[in-house]
């Protein structure tokens, strides 16, 4: 269900105010929907991308939603993890090569 118009009570946009400056590093690669899920999940009222984008005004956070910028995001992400993996990998070669199969 896509809920086109939702004005918030002051007291539930202070809440999602406050929701956005606390959950600013973990929003600004996200795109104004996924943001507004994220909210009503925690929050637990109804918060459209509308309203996000109003808050983001509001206490002046801004988006690193482009594409180029979502993307440099995830490929850091991908080296991090190619990083992690290239360790555990490094990790169980050297227990293979303590503890050989019989």
């Amino acid at each position: 269900m896509k809920i086109k118009k939702n004005t918030l009570a002051g007291s539930d946009k202070y809440r999602l105010n406050r929701w956005l400056e606390k959950n600013t590093e973990t929003i600004t690669a996200m795109r104004l929907p996924e943001i507004a899920e994220a909210a009503m999940r925690d929050l637990g009222f109804v918060i459209t991308a509308n309203n996000i984008r109003g808050s983001l005004q509001d206490t002046g956070i801004t988006l690193n939603n482009s594409r180029a910028k979502h993307d440099a995001a995830l490929a850091a992400r991908v080296e991090i993890l190619e990083r992690q993996l290239a360790d555990i990998s490094d990790r169980l070669s050297e227990l293979e090569s303590r503890h050989p199969n019989p």
